[in-house]
């Protein structure tokens, strides 16, 4: 089916001008393109003239946060509006609210989350009451460009948590009203809003991939994960090719590796997962041979050692992952938990933000 996408609608909202897309994989001293902004800093700097609009797929890591967040994935497309020129970043984060979110959330659903500077929540108080400012320090946006920049966060109450649809940066940002405008926009979590989904993979351009998969694990977490990698791997794939022990290629070998781990932890066949994915299935079969008799040479060394190894070291020197190790060698070893502190769980018991303003007071 073919992807729902919001092209048109921005582009009219703001008489914007299209970027062309970056490619995703690159030779530069990043291996992929992870943010829109990473070509248009010369664009900064120059301070070009007119709203711009750029559709960028990006990737980056985010194992094992996609075991719980149900709006993680490590490869997604994203939308961004560029103001590379001082703009009144409040007319145009307001026409973003009013002109276009609004067309698909109700109003007082909205939320915008901005830094505790006076001047920007004077300014955002002429908006929306639904304000919720928090330390600036916590908003700070590293951008390798002059000045101090900050985040304005966009975000829609949902089944009592908080989903950010999107991140306007304030650029240059110089106390007062006008600004340079960086931003990041996430079309699959409004997808998901709009069509009333717990998780970004369950909206209808991925539903039935989705359901195969819930089918086999009979768990949503572990859904949205295996969904997320695989995609990422098929769009990887598609542009790298097979799989090495170097740069890009070592890149496939790990998300692949990740899904091979989880299988194996939670007992999910491997082969009946590729049945969704069987465009993979020769690349991924391959790679998971020698990944378990990898495994078992760590284990039966492991084993087999007089002195004890520790899981550190078994993780560095031998690759034995840190679930392994206590699966099968310690019982006894804690893994570190997960990070717990999402504004947005699948699970709408663990919400909290019944009251977005009053909960982060």
């Amino acid at each position: 089916m073919e992807k729902i996408t919001y092209k048109e609608q921005l582009l009219a909202t703001f008489n914007a001008q299209v970027l062309p897309e970056s490619n995703l994989i690159r030779d530069d001293k990043n291996l992929f393109t992870f943010s829109p902004i990473q070509d248009e800093l010369t664009n900064f700097k120059l301070e070009t003239k007119g709203v711009f609009y750029k559709e960028q797929t990006c990737f980056r890591q985010v194992y094992p946060a996609n075991l719980i967040n149900p709006l993680a994935t490590p490869c997604q497309p994203l939308i961004s509006l560029f103001s590379f020129q001082k703009i009144d970043f409040t007319e145009i984060i307001n026409t973003f609210i009013s002109a276009f979110l609004s067309k698909f959330i109700q109003r007082n659903d909205i939320y915008v989350i901005i830094p505790d500077i006076p001047t920007i929540q004077q300014q955002f108080s002429t908006i929306t009451d639904h304000i919720i400012p928090i330390e600036k320090k916590k908003l700070h946006c590293n951008i390798p460009l002059d000045g101090e920049h900050y985040y304005i966060k966009i975000c829609v109450k949902y089944y009592d948590g908080l989903v950010t649809l999107m991140n306007f940066v304030l650029v240059n940002y110089l106390q007062r009203k006008f600004s340079q405008l960086d931003s990041v926009f996430f079309p699959l979590r409004l997808d998901m809003i709009k069509e009333n989904m717990k998780s970004i993979y369950e909206s209808r351009n991925y539903h039935n991939c989705y359901q195969k998969i819930y089918e086999i694990v009979q768990n949503h977490e572990l859904t949205h994960f295996y969904v997320s990698q695989f995609e990422a791997l098929s769009t990887l794939i598609n542009k790298i090719g097979k799989s090495s022990s170097h740069k890009h290629g070592y890149v496939l070998k790990k998300l692949a590796r990740e899904i091979f781990l989880e299988s194996d932890c939670n007992d999910v066949p491997l082969n009946t997962l590729l049945e969704t994915y069987p465009q993979m299935k020769d690349e991924l079969t391959k790679l998971y041979s020698d990944y378990s008799a990898n495994i078992d040479r760590a284990i039966h060394r492991i084993q087999k050692s007089k002195v004890g190894l520790s899981a550190k070291y078994a993780y560095e020197t031998l690759g034995l992952p840190y679930k392994l190790y206590q699966s099968k060698i310690d019982n006894n070893y804690k893994i570190p938990e997960l990070p717990s502190n999402f504004a947005y769980y699948r699970d709408a018991s663990k919400n909290i933000y019944k009251n977005p303003i009053e909960s982060y007071k």
